[in-house]
């Protein structure tokens, strides 16, 4: 029931409940029984308000009887002196929550709450609780109390700009204090003049409000003066500009140290020293960091003051005992050095990693270079084993046409041993004459060299004969396996350059290993692992592609062709 209550009825509603309740207290007195009851009233109010805390948390029992006793306890010594006190918290309160609201009507609202507990202080209870007798002036509290009601009308008629929310609302502690002090200082100003010059508190009112006015206007002129030059909120923007200027530094001294050194370790070295030139305090330092220390400045005196992040341990020797924000900013200066010291670290152990990979790079390039001159040299001994005492005339032109290509393609092994990062250069080649080689090193029967339809050069032999050789011996092995194997190989000129099929009429690559063939090693009793790897890479830096163009049983086919997309699906569409 009561949450369906407090679903219907909005936050304005119980601000103006609130208020009203504290109304009863003033028009019958805090002295009186009823007007005690009127402040239960007004605190059941409050309560359901709940300006500090979610309005709709549910609050245990002995909380709540805590409250209600704290509440009845107040009540029972009630006076206006303590009614004074209290309205003072409220006007904290409210004057809190006036610059908090976008809304217009929002902030209208508060200020008219505002006002009624200003002018209830002043005009209402500061009279009754301190002022003397013969110096009050009742026409003053009949302002006030007829004043409210016209107020607490105005109110309830300003529509809210958002319905009942279960969260709590936003108090700004800092303009609540600056409003309390404004007005003790009004009140109290007021009751001194009373006292001191024996005037009426009207008169001493209306001149401390004068007074006050005056002063504020000043302080308002010299804040933000118009007349071109820069004021108070000037001084105090600077101020704060200053207090953050050696943080200020310490980070531009970080970026320049994180452009410039590529060591970790110089790198923290150099910007321990350089911090304990740029915070301020700080006469030396000692940095510990897994194994390593290291030490700047005047070490050993003053105050220590010891800052951990991560791996790294800092101890600062202080000239003095820093303030709390003095230590948020070592703090912070010191997170922001172990960060960047980790990054350093993580940024040499990729340089790293890239280095290995570039190594292991080039020497599975060359080991697979130097496999298929093996695998040649071996395909001369199994000739030659054939042979008798007396090498035939086609033996003698065997060695004849594959020693010399040996030969230079060991020496251009040789030469990517020397500069593995570089393309050595090659001359073109007649791809006739290449394919004609390639078909004498490979004679078999159950492959078929297709006879090439025009005559073009090769520009990149090297890569062809890469990516020929791995495929061929590919296949070889899969002889081995599947004995009614066939297979063919062709090499055509497209539009875009040449192209090279190589097809064959076995089993279909199983899906999980075609998915993967060109993008990771996958060692494999077929063969296909490394070789095919590092051959897609070969291509692809010289602007080719290999490509597993079909894939089915009876029709499984390689090509390499260049890194175009109508290459590749004239490639494909091709299918051999």
């Amino acid at each position: 029931m009561m949450s369906r209550f407090l679903g219907q009825l909005s936050r304005h509603g119980l601000t103006l409940g609130f208020l009203l309740a504290l109304y009863g207290v003033f028009l019958l007195g805090p002295e009186n029984l009823a007007g005690r009851l009127f402040f239960l009233a007004h605190v059941g109010f409050g309560l359901l308000w709940q300006p500090f805390v979610q309005p709709k948390r549910r609050m245990r029992f002995w909380s709540a009887v805590s409250i209600v006793a704290m509440a009845a306890s107040y009540a029972f010594f009630l006076d206006w002196r303590l009614l004074w006190l209290w309205t003072m918290v409220l006007v904290g309160l409210v004057g809190g929550k006036v610059f908090l609201y976008p809304s217009r009507s929002e902030r209208f609202f508060y200020l008219l709450a505002l006002g009624y507990l200003v002018l209830s202080i002043l005009a209402w209870i500061l009279p009754m609780a301190l002022v003397p007798a013969d110096q009050a002036d009742p026409r003053i509290t009949q302002v006030a109390k007829y004043a409210a009601p016209f107020l607490f009308l105005v109110m309830a008629f300003l529509r809210q700009a958002e319905p009942f929310r279960p969260t709590p609302e936003l108090v700004d502690y800092v303009y609540g204090i600056l409003v309390v002090l404004l007005v003790a200082v009004v009140a109290l100003g007021s009751l001194t003049l009373t006292l001191l010059s024996q005037t009426g508190y009207l008169t001493a009112l209306l001149t401390t409000l004068a007074a006050t006015a005056a002063v504020l206007l000043i302080l308002g002129f010299f804040w933000n003066p118009q007349a071109g030059f820069g004021g108070l909120s000037s001084a105090m923007a600077q101020h704060m500009t200053a207090l953050n200027q050696p943080l200020e530094r310490w980070i531009e001294t970080l970026a320049e140290l994180d452009r410039h050194e590529t060591d970790a370790e110089r790198f923290l070295a150099t910007a321990a020293e350089r911090l304990a030139q740029c915070m301020p305090g700080v006469a030396g330092l000692v940095w510990r960091v897994d194994k390593k220390h290291g030490e700047c400045g005047e070490v050993g005196g003053g105050r220590r003051y010891l800052v951990e992040h991560g791996r790294l341990g800092m101890e600062l020797f202080l000239q003095h005992e820093p303030g709390e924000a003095l230590r948020w900013d070592y703090d912070l200066a010191v997170r922001l050095l172990a960060d960047h010291y980790e990054a350093k670290q993580r940024a040499q152990a990729l340089l790293q990693l890239t280095y290995l990979a570039a190594i292991h790079e080039s020497g599975a390039r060359l080991t697979h270079d130097v496999k298929n001159l093996l695998q040649s040299l071996e395909t001369l001994c199994h000739a030659a084993s054939r042979e008798g005492e007396i090498p035939s005339p086609s033996f003698h032109a065997l060695l004849r046409r594959q020693l010399p290509e040996i030969t230079r393609r060991l020496s251009q092994t040789l030469a990517k041993l020397g500069a593995p990062a570089e393309f050595a250069p090659e001359a073109p080649e007649d791809a006739r004459q290449w394919w004609e080689n390639l078909s004498l090193r490979y004679c078999e029967e159950w492959l078929v060299f297709e006879p090439l339809q025009n005559d073009f050069c090769l520009e990149r032999p090297s890569l062809f004969t890469t990516v020929a050789e791995n495929l061929l011996q590919n296949l070889l092995r899969k002889k081995r396996d599947q004995a009614g194997l066939h297979a063919r190989a062709s090499l055509s000129l497209d539009a875009r350059g040449p192209v090279l099929r190589v097809c064959d009429d076995g089993q279909a690559i199983r899906p999980e290993i075609a998915s993967r063939l060109f993008a990771d090693p996958l060692p494999s009793a077929e063969g296909f692992g490394i070789g095919l790897f590092q051959s897609a890479k070969l291509a692809q830096r010289h602007g080719y592609r290999l490509l597993l163009s079909e894939n089915r049983s009876g029709a499984v086919c390689f090509c390499l062709c260049p890194d175009s997309e109508q290459s590749v699906q004239s490639a494909c569409a091709s299918k051999g």
